[in-house]
């Protein structure tokens, strides 16, 4: 251990326009229908606040959560309209989507979720490292909508039209959430804290146990 000799917050970082603002989009509903894993495929029905309890009790539930096609498709339909919001508020289409997946499969599954709704995506996954180069010609040349991985584009990458980070996986401690969530806070506009290009959105799920990584990066 040292002794600290200089600290500098985020918060004032934000401020000074040195990384983008955050929000985050909760996507938190009324009631929820999901298949138990491994519970015979049962379908239960639970109701707003179950939901969170759940988020925050059980990994089996959260792991439903994540994997079933109905919430997938609210999260990816949910980041693709807060996209689009930036891109129109201002007038700057080269924003884009980074995606966390579970697996590999998980991977695809999220890639081919953005591409049916007209997105350029691709993924980016240690079992097809050969492919990564090209993944990140092409984002870097922005020729893509959204990229996906799974904790592959860690700390110190850099793209700063990464702008909405689409959770649809688990985060069970807070370095690894922060890790994704810094992936959209590089500035567009440097030194101008007021600028519309530096905002970033973070998407998630209430039942993926989420909310409480949220709450512990905000403090």
């Amino acid at each position: 251990e040292g002794r600290i000799i200089y600290s500098f917050p985020v918060a004032r970082a934000i401020q000074d326009g040195y990384v983008k603002r955050l929000k985050a989009v909760v996507l938190n509903p009324a009631s929820l229908k999901f298949v138990r894993l491994g519970g015979g495929g049962v379908e239960e029905e639970v109701s707003r606040e179950e939901v969170q309890r759940l988020g925050e009790s059980d990994a089996d539930f959260r792991r439903s959560i994540v994997t079933s096609k109905e919430t997938l498709a609210t999260i990816v339909d949910c980041s693709i309209q807060q996209l689009q919001q930036l891109r129109e508020t201002t007038g700057e289409n080269r924003h884009k989507i980074i995606a966390s997946a579970l697996n590999y499969w998980h991977c695809i599954q999220v890639k081919e979720a953005y591409e049916a709704r007209g997105l350029r995506a691709a993924y980016v996954h240690s079992r097809e490292e050969e492919a990564t180069d090209d993944v990140l010609r092409r984002l870097e040349n922005n020729e893509l909508d959204v990229i996906v991985q799974v904790r592959k584009l860690g700390e110190g990458f850099d793209h700063k039209y990464l702008s909405v980070a689409a959770i649809c996986s688990i985060f069970s401690n807070l370095s690894p959430f922060i890790q994704f969530v810094g992936r959209i806070m590089r500035v567009v506009d440097r030194d101008n804290p007021t600028s519309l290009n530096n905002q970033g959105i973070v998407v998630f799920h209430a039942g993926a146990n989420i909310a409480r990584r949220w709450s512990d990066f905000k403090d």
